[in-house]
């Protein structure tokens, strides 16, 4: 079965997932205004994906999108240097 719309993830259903956006809420206020000032235009991108995201209910639950306060869409988490080595194929500088 397709779903007509994007879900939140699961994870995001945990309670401990809230406590989580908001300790790295300031991280992601400040990565966003960096981006805004070094490159506007994938900044505005963002925003307005964002803002779209919080006006679509089916998506998931208020209090999740609205404590998703970054104009990136996802975050990866490097610990201990112990993740995989990345090479993105499609690359230009492939």
């Amino acid at each position: 079965m397709v779903q007509q719309h994007l879900q939140v993830s699961v994870n995001f259903c945990l309670p401990s997932a809230l406590e989580w956006l908001d300790a790295i809420s300031e991280l992601n206020a400040i990565s966003s205004t960096i981006l805004a000032i070094i490159h506007p235009n994938l900044y505005n991108a963002g925003w307005e994906t964002t803002k779209h995201l919080k006006n679509t209910p089916e998506i998931g639950p208020l209090n999740i999108l609205s404590g998703w306060v970054s104009v990136f869409s996802g975050i990866v988490i490097i610990s201990n240097h112990s993740t995989a080595l990345h090479w993105d194929g499609s690359s230009r500088w492939h």
